[in-house]
């Protein structure tokens, strides 16, 4: 994870490294010191590309939803 997790009325949206183990529909778990609120397992529903060449990092923007909305108040 990069910088501060946003809390939405959607869920969170989260900027984190470009990598192949996050999946549109998958799972993702977000732990932050900064912004507790925001901590929780998420669905992920929309990334965006954040792309760059020459020395810059590459980036994945995600919008993330709260379990509990696909999973019921009981888990």
């Amino acid at each position: 994870m990069v910088g501060i997790p946003q809390v939405s009325d959607q869920g969170v949206t989260v900027r984190v490294m470009l990598t192949s183990a996050i999946q549109i529909g998958g799972q993702v778990t977000i732990q932050s010191i900064t912004n507790p609120a925001a901590n929780g397992t998420f669905k992920v529903m929309k990334m965006d590309y954040e792309i760059a060449s020459r020395d810059q990092p590459f980036w994945f923007t995600l919008l993330c939803s709260n379990l509990a909305v696909f999973q019921g108040s009981a888990g």
